[in-house]
This record gives C-alpha cells, structure tokens and sequence, in this order.
C-alpha cells in the first residue's frame, strides 16, 4: 500500500517546477557587440581629442621646462625631482638639465622672428655656442620632430593601448598627426610662437591651441593678434641677452 503511495509521487511533476515553466521569461540583456559597438564609436571619436591634448601638454612641458630651462629653478617641480633622487640616488639640488641651444634662440631672434647677424652679437658668447648647429635660425628641423615624436611614446603608447588601439593602429594616428601638427598649423604656430617671444618667453610654450594665452592688443588694433613689437620688428627679448 505504502509503496503504490510513494512510487507514483516519485515520478510527478513538482509544483515548484510546474511555477517555473508557467512564469514568462524576462527579456535577454544586451548582447556584446552591441556594446563593442558603443565602445567603438566613442574610442573612435576620441582618437583625436586625445592625441592633440597629449601633444599639447607634452610640447608644454618640454618646452618650458627643457628647453627654457625651468627645471634648474629649486622650486621647479619637486615631486619629478623627489622622486629621481628616490629611484637614482642623485640629490634634488645637483638635478638639472643641459638645455638645446633654445634660450640663445631667444637671443638671437627679434620678435618678428628675424635674425641677429651684426659683430656685437657675433662676438657673444651666446652666439658662438651656436655656431655649431646646421639648422642655426628659426626653422624646426626633422631631428626636432624625431626627438618631439619620441617624446610623446611614453604618455601616448599606454594611453592607446588603454583606449583599446593596437600598436599599428596607434602609430598611425601619431605620425600623421605629428605631421599635421607642423604643415597645417604651420603659419598659425609661426605667429604663436612670435608670440612667445613678445611675452618674455613665459607663455605660448605648446605650439596647439590649449595653454595659449593671447598676445595683447597692438597699437593700432587689429583684434589683439599682432602686437606693435612684431609689426615694428622690436627687440623686447633680443636685446635684453645681449651684452
């Protein structure tokens, strides 16, 4: 009796299994590459954005503290220099850098970008530090754009590889990007970095547009672009590296 009792209960549908085949389904989530999808166009879009923020602040950086020498001030960035005398072993106060030949640049050049070339200056020691260099005057030369390229690996190759960019697909967007950066703009980083010298070499130090700061009104108007000292080829920083 007990055995015809339990035998055909063993083999019954549960309640509990009967409830779940009865409750509808509830809706699927979103399949992945719709989601790729998404992540794709916003990578895409911000490819550029990025690359031009990080060459901003990269030429920013080199520009103020390499080659103006900002670095050799002891108040110049004590985090970078903790930290080298943390992982070298060279104290803070002996940290400083060679420099490229760029503050003489600032001697030798006028603020419409002329050059110096009479026997005063010549005789200069600033002048004759560069007589050594080919590419002497104010054109940026290929191993400046080498040496700007390679500068940019460290913050861009990691910054890509996060934004899901391979390495192939990276370099192709920094080398076109680098040259962009120097035949579009060309005239504008021409007169932004007459700029530069116009305001004592303090400011403009990125060639792109972020970190600018305007060039005060000349004379004469003109909507605050070309200061009387350019258009009157004055001598505001020239003249004061000269002996």
């Amino acid at each position: 009796m007990l055995a015809t009792l339990v035998f055909p209960a063993a083999y019954s549908p549960s309640p509990f299994a009967s409830l779940a085949a009865a409750r509808p389904r509830t809706a699927a989530a979103p399949a992945m590459s719709e989601l790729t999808l998404a992540a794709t166009v916003v990578r895409d879009v911000s490819a550029l954005p990025t690359m031009y923020a990080l060459m901003s602040l990269n030429e920013y950086m080199t520009h103020r503290y390499f080659q103006h020498l900002e670095f050799n001030r002891p108040e110049s960035l004590p985090w970078v220099k903790s930290l080298v005398e943390r992982v070298a072993g060279v104290p803070a106060a002996e940290q400083r850098v060679p420099g490229d030949g760029h503050v003489e640049h600032h001697a030798e050049t006028y603020d419409d970008m002329s050059l110096k070339n009479d026997e005063r200056w010549r005789a200069n020691k600033a002048s004759q530090s560069l007589d050594g260099d080919y590419y002497r005057g104010t054109a940026f030369h290929w191993s400046a754009t080498f040496i700007m390229t390679v500068q940019m690996l460290p913050s861009v190759l990691p910054t890509y590889a996060l934004m899901g960019w391979s390495l192939p697909d990276t370099f192709a967007i920094l080398l076109p990007s680098m040259l962009l950066h120097a035949v579009v703009y060309a005239h504008w980083i021409f007169e932004n970095h007459m700029g530069h010298h116009v305001l004592g070499g303090q400011c403009n130090y990125n060639a792109t547009r972020l970190l600018q700061r305007q060039m005060r009104e000349s004379a004469g108007g003109g909507g605050g672009t070309a200061p009387a000292a350019i258009a009157n080829g004055g001598t505001i920083i020239a003249d004061a590296y000269s002996e």
